[in-house]
């Protein structure tokens, strides 16, 4: 297993690579010019750019920001035999692309252009609270799921089934902004009926952290809302392994049903469950802005919102960093569980 992680480890590298030079690329289009950015962070009026770009302290800035010399390790230039040619020339490592990976590296996104704040701790903050609430959601929705899901695709024509069902797909076919606005409004004040504030008010986070009672309307929230697709993805893949030709080839062998359930049934549903569940870690991101931004969660999701709509970029690219490690580790966390649950997949793959 030991090998078989350091062989997944260093195919990612490549991809990695890849997201962060694409990620730089996309930082030195962005719509604000960096050296401007820099220099209204150090209080220098901008009134006039055309004068100011013109200037020895834009010029200074630029030199300073590393923003000079080449992009990547290897540049294009006309050729000196005939122009319509490219000819490649080596940068060496003292390029824009290698200082800005080392700083991302060493953890050093700049300050925030909003209050100065250093970047990096403002989006490891945002990502406690967003992780305070959305890890547990995620979690509970899968087990919730996988016993739903068992249990009526055991009873597929029972009663039960139906009405749960239905009312799963109606909740599951509301938007999720309408579902938490209309919580907040009904389910956490007094003003409609006593017996409806259930949950705490929603509030304006400063500083420190909330109690996790505050944490409980959107967990629930975020469960309804993703539990009919879950549920009824779990039923029809459970329904399918027992139907399979080698259920009854186990029981023609006297199994019992129980075993049968456990080390068989179970054990196949758990690849596409694996599959579902490292997909929606960092789909998780999409929903964290909606939730967020009705319940004041000052979490990764609205400091994301908020750093695009201030064209704060330097809090942007921890943040689409973090997002993509992310989504790097759930894939390879899939890969893993894979070989876990089935060795076959193993030598699939390794082949």
């Amino acid at each position: 297993m030991l090998r078989y992680s350091i062989q997944r480890l260093v195919l990612i590298i490549p991809f990695v690579i890849f997201v962060m030079y694409s990620l730089f690329v996309l930082t030195r289009h962005f719509p604000l010019d960096p050296v401007l950015q820099s220099l209204q962070s150090q209080g220098v009026d901008l009134q006039n750019h055309a004068d100011l770009i013109e200037s020895e302290i834009y010029r200074v800035e630029e030199v300073r920001l590393g923003l000079d010399k080449p992009a990547f390790y290897i540049h294009i230039s006309p050729s000196e035999i005939n122009r319509a040619l490219p000819r490649l020339q080596w940068s060496g490592s003292d390029n824009q692309f290698h200082h800005w990976l080392s700083r991302l590296l060493r953890f050093d996104f700049g300050k925030a252009a909003i209050d100065g704040q250093d970047a990096g701790h403002k989006t490891l903050v945002a990502a406690g609270y967003t992780l305070s609430y959305m890890l547990p959601s995620i979690l509970l929705t899968y087990v919730i799921a996988i016993f739903l899901g068992l249990y009526l695709g055991q009873r597929p024509e029972h009663w039960v089934r139906r009405l749960i069902g239905t009312q799963l797909y109606i909740i599951s076919a509301i938007p999720l902004f309408w579902i938490a606005t209309l919580c907040v409004i009904y389910l956490t004040t007094p003003h409609y009926s006593r017996w409806l504030d259930l949950f705490p008010t929603v509030d304006v986070m400063i500083g420190g952290r909330a109690p996790y009672t505050y944490y409980l309307l959107p967990v629930l929230i975020i469960i309804l809302h993703s539990l009919a697709y879950l549920t009824v993805a779990v039923k029809n893949l459970y329904i399918d392994q027992s139907q399979s030709p080698y259920i009854t080839a186990l029981r023609a062998r006297g199994i019992k049903d129980s075993q049968i359930q456990r080390k068989h049934v179970l054990l196949n549903l758990m690849v596409p469950l694996t599959t579902l569940l490292t997909k929606s870690i960092p789909m998780a991101v999409g929903g964290s802005i909606i939730i967020e931004q009705i319940f004041n969660i000052p979490g990764i999701g609205r400091l994301l919102l908020k750093s695009i709509q201030s064209s704060d970029w330097n809090v942007t690219v921890p943040i689409i960093c973090l997002v993509a490690i992310i989504t790097v580790l759930s894939y390879l966390l899939a890969d893993l569980l894979y070989t876990y649950f089935d060795p076959r997949i193993k030598s699939t793959l390794e082949s």
